[in-house]
């Protein structure tokens, strides 16, 4: 498994985690009642992530991106198979 690499953001209001071959914005979420952190890729809100630490945020995100690959490709299966 690949260490990620963080960098401050250059406007220094979160970081940048580089992850599993992609770059998350990873800014202090406004909401902390639940959580702490909030990564994302771009603007692709739908796949990021929470957590309590900006790791467990890029985590999340991680495994939201894999899940929505998996759906994707199986839904392109059932199609190759209709």
């Amino acid at each position: 498994m690949a260490i990620p690499n963080v960098f401050i953001r250059e406007d220094g209001r979160g970081f940048i985690v580089r992850k599993g071959g992609i770059d998350w914005n990873v800014l202090e979420s406004l909401d902390t009642k639940s959580y702490a952190w909030e990564a994302y890729n771009g603007e692709n809100w739908d796949q990021g992530g929470c957590g309590g630490t900006i790791m467990e945020a890029v985590d999340n995100a991680l495994e939201n991106v894999r899940a929505t690959e998996s759906t994707e490709a199986s839904v392109q299966e059932g199609r190759r198979e209709a």
